[in-house]
């Protein structure tokens, strides 16, 4: 059994655990995809605000955590586009700063490639 092996939950749902090896395939995984983009996943932030209305940050994270995160639940999670978007800068949420590509929607579909790549190439 090798390492990636032991990280699967053995619930009968799929997920891994974080560990040194998932993050390294991760971010290769997703700056592969990116590359389209000339972006680093560690370089873009998934950041979301309470209200659009009067936005305060309650929640940033760079999209190889997102990816760590998507594998250990073992699903995508779903954004709400009114108050999540994706930045160049942690923890910001000013318009300078938001990135037109990848969009949320993007940034969803490329969780779900993660999510069906690791399914079918790390857990064998």
């Amino acid at each position: 059994m090798n390492k990636t092996e032991e990280h699967i939950h053995s619930t009968g749902a799929f997920a891994l655990k974080p560990s040194p090896e998932i993050d390294a395939r991760v971010r290769e995984f997703l700056n592969q995809q990116l590359a389209q983009y000339e972006a680093d996943s560690q370089r873009l932030f998934i950041t979301t605000v309470h209200s659009a209305v009067n936005p305060v940050v309650t929640f940033s994270q760079d999209l190889n955590a997102l990816g760590n995160d998507t594998l250990e639940w073992g699903e995508v999670q779903s954004h709400d586009s009114e108050v999540t978007g994706c930045f160049s800068e942690h923890g910001r949420y000013e318009e300078t700063l938001r990135v037109s590509r990848p969009s949320i929607r993007e940034v969803e579909g490329l969780m779900q490639k993660l999510l069906d790549h690791a399914k079918a190439d790390w857990s064998n």
